[in-house]
């Protein structure tokens, strides 16, 4: 794939990990809500920040979050509003389904 291909398909996007026990599953529920939250009051502030997808891998204790933001930084702002407990940050492309 060449270089102009690959530019068409940023997005913007990001992968964020979080480590979460089985046990505290619910916890996890009021943490995506308050990131979803954050990412409201950031697009309200012109940093259009959305929480787009987020599983849940049991075996490996692991939340992984897909948001789309504008910048990295806004990502970790995010992460500061919504007190969420992340391990890592990836920024990502994504590819259209179908």
């Amino acid at each position: 794939m060449g270089l102009v291909a690959l530019a068409s398909l940023l997005v913007n996007a990001f992968v964020l990990e979080c480590e979460f026990p089985v046990e505290a599953i619910g916890d996890l529920a009021a943490e995506l809500s308050r990131a979803r939250a954050a990412a409201a009051l950031l697009t309200a502030a012109g940093r259009t920040t959305y929480l787009v997808h987020s599983l849940y891998v049991p075996s490996e204790r692991r939340c992984v979050s897909v948001v789309e933001a504008p910048d990295i930084e806004t990502v970790h702002e995010l992460i500061r509003r919504s007190r969420m407990g992340v391990v890592q940050v990836h920024p990502a492309i994504t590819f259209a389904a179908g």
